[in-house]
């Protein structure tokens, strides 16, 4: 049975591009990369523009998903969250964070693992300091947050953090990737750089995935192996 991945969202979930008229998920390019390096996985994704997760819509519809999910007798092993950059004009810091914190609980009432990527920066967000300080903010708690759960050992393989922001900035880019990545508003994406944030993902996942892979074949020949001296 193919590994089960939900990716959850807002916009740069759904892949939004040129004010709404090309869409283009970066579950595209992630469910090609592991197409090609063999490993068998089924990506489903649902992302809502303009969704803000401070609405409780997310938490909500990431329920109903695990849900549905659960009632076919079968889950989803891993849960990609990429969410709050619509929350960051208003709410502070820590409700962002309490918000996002709460859909990690979700995920772990259904089993499933989570990997929570940072909140990007973005040309609307850059020009404010408020706004940069609070997405800044929202991100090193997410962080610690997790690191603090990742020392915890009943929890240590259930959640995980990845920057997505150190790998794939728009400040520090030259205009030449600016062009390439990001699109006219420098709040969504360029199909490209859409593209470029599915190959960071599978970057990330990949070792996790391909890691549970290999404890379940050692668990698997330990069963036949305590199996056979048995008989």
């Amino acid at each position: 049975m193919p590994y089960s991945i939900l990716l959850i969202g807002d916009s740069l979930t759904e892949g939004y591009s040129q004010y709404g008229l090309v869409f283009h998920p970066y579950a595209q390019t992630l469910q090609k990369l592991f197409d090609k390096a063999g490993i068998d996985v089924m990506i489903e994704q649902k992302g809502v523009s303009g969704e803000r997760v401070c609405a409780g819509t997310m938490q909500q519809r990431l329920r109903e998903s695990l849900t549905a999910r659960r009632e076919t007798g079968n889950k989803f092993d891993w849960v990609v969250i990429m969410a709050g950059t619509n929350d960051l004009a208003s709410p502070s810091a820590n409700k962002i964070f309490e918000s996002l914190k709460e859909m990690y609980d979700i995920c772990e009432e259904y089993n499933a693992k989570v990997l929570a990527l940072s909140i990007l920066e973005n040309g609307w967000v850059n020009s404010s300091e408020r706004n940069n300080r609070s997405r800044s903010q929202s991100n090193a708690m997410i962080k610690s947050y997790i690191e603090g759960r990742m020392q915890t050992p009943a929890s240590s393989s259930n959640l995980f953090f990845y920057d997505l922001t150190h790998d794939f900035p728009l400040a520090s880019l030259s205009d030449e990737d600016v062009q390439k990545y990001w699109d006219y508003d420098k709040l969504h994406l360029t199909p490209a750089g859409y593209d470029r944030v599915g190959e960071l993902v599978f970057g990330a996942l990949k070792p996790l995935i391909v890691n549970e892979l290999d404890d379940r074949v050692n668990d698997t020949e330990m069963e036949d192996e305590n199996k056979g001296a048995n008989d």
